[in-house]
């Protein structure tokens, strides 16, 4: 993250931002910010990173043959089924809390900026195990794309200016 002479961060506005508070590293912040927090996961000694393995269903009272509902209270999970991808198998992994950070669902439209990872199986995992699953049409876009043959992420740099787009 780039920095002023002082020490702290050069903070900008995008948007309708009516304060300095968007960190910024050049042109690559979102990238910038994720290798930062992926080195500081790798560096913590408190966290093991398993690399091709996926979540496929998060395990609840349903999988001790308990009846669950969508109006069940108190639906207690206990982990993850997770697919290990290189040997095929799926392991247990089991768990006193269990954060589901998985991502949006953006990957499901047409046309996106959004990674093409983001499929929405953290959600469908927590739907399919009778879980709250609320405020769906809160969906992140990016407000500058532009759609010629694909989408195009557009930088937040010009959007004070006035731009002409011209075919």
């Amino acid at each position: 993250m780039i920095k002023k002479e002082d020490g702290e961060f050069d903070l900008h506005k995008e948007g309708g931002h009516s304060e300095f508070r968007i960190l910024h590293h050049k042109d690559n912040t979102g990238a910038e910010i994720q290798t930062s927090l992926i080195e500081a996961v790798k560096a913590h000694p408190n966290i093991t990173i398993f690399t091709d393995h996926y979540a496929v269903e998060i395990i609840t009272q349903h999988h001790l043959g308990i009846i669950v509902t969508r109006h069940t209270p108190g639906i207690k999970c206990f982990g993850a089924y997770v697919l290990n991808e290189k040997t095929g198998e799926v392991d247990t992994f089991l768990s006193k809390v269990t954060v589901m950070a998985t991502g949006g669902c953006e990957a499901v439209y047409r046309n996106t900026t959004n990674p093409l990872v983001a499929t929405g199986d953290g959600i469908a995992m927590v739907y399919r195990a009778k879980g709250a699953v609320k405020d769906m049409e809160f969906i992140q876009f990016h407000p500058t794309a532009l759609f010629i043959r694909e989408t195009v992420l557009v930088s937040s740099s010009p959007k004070p200016c006035a731009v002409t787009v011209l075919s």
